[in-house]
């Protein structure tokens, strides 16, 4: 998978912005810096982002904040948190909380490269699940009442002549309804609609 997306630098340290950004372009990355996390929550670019280098350490709202911030949004977004030796075990507890990984500054450029195409991969990952998830629900939700109660009898494993008895109708009917099902939900595999239902529908 090729990398692509936009690396947000966020660190009071202009030194440290200016390197980060300079490493993450110099492989044909776009980047942004913000010199506090106040400043990139505000900042209408903010949501671009793809991926976080973060200071743990920074006046105001330090880089946990922020990552705590980040998951109330519900903002799936890769954070490399950056530190210093001192940071190390706040770090820790940051990947213990969500975060992708940290790295301590000042770093090996190739650390670096290597855990950014990681978040990145992530990142995209992420949201071809999310947008996967998307549009099954949406067409879940343009099932009728009685199509998306088959639905969830199919999932559960339950056969024809089951769901035709607990339901009073006909096992013709039921297959009437499942074809119906199959054609609004733009497939032709039962087999895929219970995968995409386990993921999407069940806590996937």
């Amino acid at each position: 998978m090729q990398c692509e997306g936009t690396v947000v630098v966020v660190d009071d340290d202009r030194d440290i912005r200016e390197s980060m950004q300079w490493l993450v372009e110099s492989i044909g990355l776009r980047s942004r810096a913000f010199k506090s996390a106040e400043d990139f929550l505000a900042h209408p670019d903010a949501s671009e982002a793809s991926c976080l280098l973060l200071d743990v350490r920074m006046p105001g709202m330090g880089g946990l904040s922020l990552l705590r911030q980040l998951q109330v949004e519900r903002r799936h977004l890769p954070v490399i948190m950056l530190t210093a030796h001192g940071d190390i075990p706040m770090a820790v507890q940051a990947v213990k909380s969500g975060a992708f990984d940290f790295i301590e500054k000042p770093g090996l450029p190739e650390q670096i490269l290597e855990r950014v195409r990681d978040a990145l991969r992530a990142s995209e990952e992420t949201r071809v699940r999310d947008v996967a998830k998307t549009t099954f629900n949406k067409l879940f939700n343009q099932l009728t009442e009685r199509e998306q109660g088959i639905l969830v009898r199919v999932v559960q494993g339950q056969s024809n002549k089951k769901i035709g008895t607990d339901l009073a109708i006909s096992e013709r009917t039921v297959e009437k309804h499942r074809e119906s099902i199959l054609k609004k939900m733009h497939t032709r595999s039962f087999a895929q609609v219970i995968r995409d239902f386990s993921l999407y529908r069940s806590g996937g």
